[in-house]
């Protein structure tokens, strides 16, 4: 991804690869960021403690950690998409969720006919308590679910057009606290 991102010519960005799980790693790297980018990777990672304490000393004063992340209350491993149909109202879906505050970890698929791999899922209370005892506070959030338009419902049990009403997906920004 890196280099695909690096191809597009834009200079003035440090694209680089850590182990966020290692404070010794991130801080190997000077600090004064303007914004750290976490793309999708938060719910792959066991620990993500050392990510959110070492984030404000490597973010300017006026710095931004932007992350984002299957929404973890609707797309977890223990989540099912449901279908019904009745002669009345025809068919309907549904998504149950079987548990979302407790943290835990399991194999899941991320892409029909791949092999499972272990996600690790927080609530989204977990996930920014972490940022929060670092030191960080939430200065923008938003959930996007996918557009209402788009594919036929050739796969109704699965993300897309069926469920534009349940966000898929979690995009949050984060800042160092001020003092006042």
């Amino acid at each position: 991804m890196n280099e695909r991102a690096r191809s597009r010519g834009v200079d003035r960005i440090d694209y680089s690869v850590a182990d966020a799980t290692s404070e010794q790693d991130l801080l190997a790297y000077e600090s004064g960021y303007d914004c750290v980018h976490c793309g999708m990777a938060l719910f792959d990672i066991a620990d993500v403690g050392p990510f959110f304490e070492v984030m404000p000393r490597l973010l300017k004063a006026h710095g931004r950690l932007v992350f984002s992340l299957m929404h973890p209350c609707f797309n977890n491993p223990s989540i099912r998409f449901v279908g019904e149909r009745d002669d009345d109202s025809g068919e309907r879906y549904s998504m149950q969720v079987e548990r979302y505050m407790s943290s835990y970890s399991q194999r899941g698929l991320s892409k029909v006919g791949l092999k499972p791999h272990l996600y690790f899922h927080r609530s989204l209370t977990d996930l920014l308590q972490q940022g929060f005892e670092a030191g960080l506070v939430i200065s923008g959030l938003e959930e996007r679910a996918f557009s209402a338009e788009g594919e036929p419902r050739s796969k109704p049990l699965s993300w897309g057009p069926t469920f534009s009403e349940i966000p898929a997906v979690v995009v949050i920004r984060m800042e160092p606290g001020r003092t006042l």
